[in-house]
């Protein structure tokens, strides 16, 4: 079975589809035949851009979808998004917010390229993620006019790019893969910002180094 992954958007035609050379595995003892699952770095990274283009592809946190995405769980306590909760791991938030300030998150996945059997890693990734976040809209209160007490606008945007890489391995024909590490590429052309794609906190350019530290730390914990 051969095919394709395609969002028909804009960006379709883009990627060029041509067929690479293929090379299948050789069956092994007294199997006739392998289970395969068998692409090019090509396809996999046009297949994944193309889902990350989708609204699949587009990720949205806050206190109720958080809460809602672990709520198999029914011994975890519940989850409040704010910039007390965000704060814990980026400062910067509570920083410049204070504490409790509702928040929500959105993020996008971009540029993706995809490695196989290099360095001695079954897989690298490389991409660009998206990033904005904004007051939850959910907790704004409004006049008796109906009118809003306050604009929430969006807080901060930036894009970070970033690389990934796992292993993987197949037992009974299910394939298992274990992410090795995610960090920051220090040697591309946003390594070098001083500041956020857009900021409404008035970040200075020491606290979006520091931010840049914090976020790359737990990037790759």
């Amino acid at each position: 079975m051969m095919g394709e992954l395609r969002y028909l958007d804009q960006y379709a035609d883009d990627c060029k589809y041509e067929p690479e050379y293929m090379a299948f595995q050789e069956p092994a003892g007294d199997r006739t035949t392998n289970s395969q699952f068998v692409i090019s770095e090509r396809m996999a990274s046009c297949s994944w851009n193309s889902i990350m283009r989708s609204p699949i592809g587009f990720m949205k946190f806050n206190t109720k979808n958080l809460n809602r995405m672990f709520e198999m769980f029914p011994n975890l306590p519940q989850y409040k998004m704010d910039s007390t909760s965000v704060g814990y791991f980026l400062p910067l938030f509570v920083e410049k917010l204070g504490k409790g300030v509702p928040l929500e998150a959105f993020l996008r996945i971009k540029d993706i390229d995809m490695k196989f059997g290099e360095y001695d890693t079954d897989v690298i990734i490389s991409y660009t993620a998206c990033l904005k976040f904004k007051k939850d809209t959910m907790h704004t209160k409004k006049t008796k006019t109906g009118h809003d007490i306050e604009q929430w606008d969006e807080l901060f945007y930036d894009e970070f790019r970033i690389v990934s890489t796992g292993s993987m391995k197949t037992k009974d024909d299910v394939l298992y893969m274990q992410i090795l590490s995610h960090k920051l590429d220090n040697q591309n052309k946003y390594a070098q910002q001083a500041y956020p794609v857009k900021d409404n906190m008035k970040i200075s350019e020491n606290e979006y180094r520091e931010f840049l530290s914090t976020f790359g730390f737990y990037l790759n914990k």
